[in-house]
């Protein structure tokens, strides 16, 4: 809402059409005095009597310094409290402290919410991904890291009623050993045999075991 002070007199001219089309308000006028009221909500912003014909806006008048014809003063004012979720909106999203010391130092008290506002498009805003690493410990010899994955069950069995398969595959050379299972339990048995023949054939350990932990491979 904006008023003007008159040049000729400490009295306040208000702009009728502009004041209802900015505000989105309706003035209504009678013998006695008027009323401001929100389009919206149908609050009533502004009441005031009518005094020898004139229509004085209360505390208004008051607000303005001494007639001074080379200013143009305006005063503005705030027709309904404004919520913390709206301030942070309409400010750019800043910090919570931010908004505080903003509306502090306007003198504006603001509404606090209902409930614990969490506002979404900052948490979307200020999300980031952790970079990938710069390096990976690559093997460097042969059963140096083992990897292994389940697959099944099959839709379908195989001639033999195999259902499900096993794998370990060498990360340095990138041999497979594929082995055939009728279940999952079977898997430590198949790892068994696999250890004992690295060990036979290559005289060597497996120093490193990868797989997607399932519970194939922590159970008991």
């Amino acid at each position: 809402m904006t008023a003007q002070p008159c040049a000729s007199e400490n009295r306040v001219q208000l702009a009728m059409g502009k004041l209802c089309k900015e505000n989105n308000c309706s003035m209504i006028f009678d013998h006695f005095g008027f009323s401001i009221q929100d389009k919206v909500t149908k609050h009533v912003l502004l009441t005031g009597r009518s005094h020898s014909g004139l229509y004085p806006i209360p505390g208004v008048a008051a607000s303005f310094s001494p007639p001074n014809k080379a200013a143009n003063h305006e005063v503005a004012y705030l027709g309904q409290q404004v919520k913390f979720s709206l301030w942070h909106s309409r400010l750019g999203h800043p910090s919570n402290e931010v908004v505080h010391s903003m509306l502090k130092s306007a003198s504006l008290p603001p509404i606090v919410d209902s409930h614990p506002h969490i506002c979404q498009y900052c948490l979307s805003g200020k999300m980031r991904s952790l970079p990938f690493p710069t390096h990976h410990n690559k093997a460097v010899t042969p059963f140096h890291r083992i990897h292994s994955d389940v697959w099944g069950p099959s839709p379908c069995k195989s001639f033999q009623g195999y259902r499900y398969i096993v794998t370990f595959i060498d990360e340095f050379t990138g041999f497979s050993w594929i082995y055939p299972m009728f279940a999952k339990s079977e898997v430590f048995t198949h790892f068994m045999k696999f250890y004992a023949f690295v060990v036979n054939q290559f005289s060597v350990v497996i120093k490193y075991f990868q797989s997607d932990g399932g519970g194939e491979y922590v159970s008991n």
